[in-house]
C-alpha cells in the first residue's frame, strides 16, 4: 500500500482497498505500521530511481 501512495499520490481509501485486495475496514489499521512505513522510506525511493533508469530511455510507446 505504501508503494501505492508513493508512486500514484493520494488515494481514497476505497480505491486503496480495491487495489491491494484489502477491505476498506483494515486499510487504516494496514496504513499505520510504522515498521512498514519505514522500511518503504527507505527502499522506495531506490527502488523508483533503478525503475527510473531502467525504463527511462524508452519513448512514450515503448513503455505503454
Amino acid at each position: 500500500m505504501r508503494e501505492l501512495l508513493y508512486s500514484k499520490s493520494d488515494q481514497s481509501i476505497q480505491k486503496l482497498g480495491d487495489k491491494i485486495l484489502l477491505a476498506s475496514s483494515s486499510i487504516t489499521y494496514a496504513s499505520n505500521i510504522s515498521e512498514g512505513i519505514e522500511l518503504m522510506d527507505t527502499i522506495f525511493p531506490q527502488h523508483k530511481g533503478g525503475i527510473q533508469q531502467i525504463f527511462g530511455s524508452l519513448d512514450y510507446m515503448e513503455k505503454k
